[in-house]
């Protein structure tokens, strides 16, 4: 399925390809036809098995590129390519020791940077608290280097393995950092637990960043009345992080990962899958109207689920209600033991 975010001077696209479509030739194909076409890649989102890893490393050798893997073998492949294309300057790949590390470009709106998948080099095997240390040090100097104010980081992904033993030392990693960089307005975030193997790093970050944004660019945060904030908990992240272009007439809405969490920051549902997949579904929908849009202006998302059960109670409220939203797939743990269903997306309309 292909979404498309359509400015005055440039346009940028999401293309996403699940399952049977997700397989080395399909992939290749469309990225040869969005080249054809005159888009530069911004990046790929890579989702899959253990197996898709040479599939993945042909493709992660010529793109900036997110790649994690099914904690469980039984959701498959799920590839979304990024990619730009119109009156853009300065269009480059950003390279470290012969690694691909992210994009970035310029419009008449800004200068904007993608960075994927920045992880160390080696396993800190027990040590995970210094490992998350010495990425965020890693991260400083990629800013520093890019002329970048951390807070001119506006979305993170965040991938870890073990995460259930690991994301309170995250926490306190990236609360540190927060605090050393003075930030309050916390960005958008997704947090997520993936496969992991021995002698593997257990954590993995990519993020957005913009500068020199033009004065009808706004960035806001949204908060819900379903939920309550995130760092009320111990997570800093915002729910929601809106970036109006008015001159462009257009709005993109950035949902941080939403999973079963009430008002009062606690674990919703544990017991019944249908309500606690709905839930998470109703939350996200509040927040799409809260910023006047709708699940079927979704321009990208991703699904990530404990177990089967929720994917399929999912698909069927889909279904149901007739969305045509594209979606990633990823069998992942969840921040909380508690929780079995989350959902992230991007959302974007004329305005």
């Amino acid at each position: 399925m292909q979404k498309e975010i359509i400015f005055k001077d440039y346009k940028e696209t999401y293309q996403t390809l699940n399952f049977k479509e997700a397989d080395k030739t399909k992939i290749g194909d469309a990225i040869d036809k969005l080249i054809f076409q005159n888009n530069k890649i911004i990046r790929l989102f890579l989702f899959g098995n253990k197996k898709d890893s040479k599939v993945y490393s042909f493709f992660c050798e010529k793109y900036p590129s997110v790649v994690v893997y099914n904690t469980k073998a039984c959701a498959g492949a799920s590839v979304c390519i990024h990619s730009v294309s119109g009156s853009i300057k300065k269009f480059r790949q950003v390279e470290k020791n012969g690694k691909i590390l992210g994009a970035t470009f310029t419009t008449s709106n800004g200068a904007y940077f993608y960075f994927t998948g920045l992880q160390m080099g080696r396993s800190y095997s027990g040590f995970f608290k210094t490992e998350a240390q010495t990425l965020y040090r890693s991260i400083e100097k990629i800013l520093k280097i890019k002329n970048l104010k951390p807070e001119e980081v506006f979305r993170y992904w965040i991938y870890l393995g073990d995460i259930y033993k690991n994301y309170a030392s995250f926490n306190q990693v990236r609360t540190a950092y927060f605090k050393k960089s003075k930030i309050k307005d916390y960005p958008a975030s997704t947090g997520i637990g993936v496969l992991s193997q021995k002698e593997e790093p257990n954590l993995n970050i990519s993020f957005e960043a913009v500068k020199n944004i033009a004065e009808d660019v706004k960035i806001s945060k949204v908060d819900s009345s379903l939920q309550n904030n995130p760092w009320e908990y111990g997570s800093k992240f915002s729910r929601v992080k809106t970036i109006i272009f008015e001159k462009d007439r257009v709005q993109k809405t950035y949902i941080s990962g939403t999973s079963s969490i009430d008002k009062k920051g606690r674990s919703a549902f544990l017991h019944n899958p249908s309500k606690n997949v709905g839930y998470v579904m109703d939350c996200v929908e509040h927040l799409l109207q809260k910023n006047k849009m709708g699940f079927n202006e979704i321009v990208f998302s991703a699904v990530y689920f404990k177990n089967q059960k929720h994917f399929n109670i999912f698909r069927k409220i889909y279904l149901k209600n007739k969305w045509k939203f594209p979606y990633l797939v990823l069998s992942a743990d969840i921040c909380r033991e508690d929780l079995f269903f989350e959902v992230e997306c991007l959302a974007a309309k004329k305005i």
